[in-house]
């Protein structure tokens, strides 16, 4: 299978990739797993097959667990920036109002 998330090393030796696409294919090549016939498995060979099915769900976990703790900061300074808005509309139309009064 050929996978559609992208690996890239930047020049600060950091690889970085893209969690969306690597969360498919995980999530595919778990599907692909799950479907293996494992009647002619040992006890041996099924338990080490159902560590790498545990393995790979729980890297699935992780990567969504990011992805959405990235999602709520990205919420968090979206309402951080529209809260400031709000307030500097507030002050100004306080101004207004007291300068009206006056």
């Amino acid at each position: 299978m050929k996978n559609t998330y992208k690996l890239e090393r930047r020049t600060d030796g950091h690889v970085w990739v893209n969690i969306k696409p690597l969360m498919d294919d995980i999530q595919k090549n778990y599907d692909n797993l799950l479907e293996i016939d494992k009647s002619a498995f040992t006890k041996e060979d099924l338990d080490i097959f159902e560590l790498k099915i545990l393995g790979m769900h729980s890297i699935y976990q992780f990567l969504g667990a990011l992805d959405f703790e990235h999602r709520l900061k990205e919420e968090a300074l979206k309402q951080a920036a529209i809260d400031g808005i709000n307030n500097q509309i507030n002050d100004s139309i306080d101004l207004v109002t007291i300068h009206t009064i006056q």
